[in-house]
């Protein structure tokens, strides 16, 4: 099983995003765009754990949530992280990073301790909704959709990504309230 720790988004927040890239989209030439479903923040990219180990994430992600209390984000800017010859676009975070930073370090920090891999670099909080992008510029640039209403951080969800006929899913499998 291969899972992953993130902020689940409620279904205004994916509209959002949904509307993002179809404001992208008349500029993209190729790409895979994120899944509606599928949109998330990764706090922490786990990989394939056995069942003892996904109990331990749980416990981590239990104790995790004890020493955070919930609080708020705002998403914002849209950017990407260039790969060879294509991009992985993304929304990011304008309001709430440093929280969502020592939700990471903490998370990071017990994982680690518990023998899980370290992230080896810098966190980055931010939202895909492209991958595999290449664009074509010479269309012009689109106006984006701005979302101006804050986002509440009330819970921590540990996510399993697995293939449904062939296409990829983020299934929430345990969520937990911050304290």
């Amino acid at each position: 099983m291969r899972v992953f720790i993130g902020i689940e988004f409620d279904s205004n927040v994916k509209t959002y995003l949904r509307e993002v890239q179809s404001s992208l989209k008349p500029q993209v030439v190729k790409g895979e765009f994120t899944r509606f479903d599928n949109f998330h923040l990764t706090l922490k990219y786990i990989g394939h754990v056995t069942r003892n180990e996904l109990s331990l994430v749980q416990d981590i992600v239990d104790h995790v949530a004890t020493l955070h209390k919930s609080f708020h984000i705002k998403l914002g800017d849209v950017d990407a992280f260039k790969k060879r010859n294509s991009s992985i676009v993304w929304v990011g975070v304008t309001e709430g990073k440093k929280q969502l930073h020592r939700v990471f370090d903490t998370l990071e920090q017990v994982l680690v301790h518990e023998g899980f891999n370290e992230e080896g670099r810098t966190y980055r909080p931010h939202v895909t909704i492209g991958k595999k992008m290449v664009f074509n510029l010479e269309k012009g640039t689109s106006i984006l959709p701005l979302y101006v209403d804050v986002i509440k951080v009330d819970k921590i969800t540990v996510f399993e990504s697995h293939r449904v006929d062939n296409e990829l899913v983020y299934t929430p499998i345990y969520r937990v309230d911050l304290g």
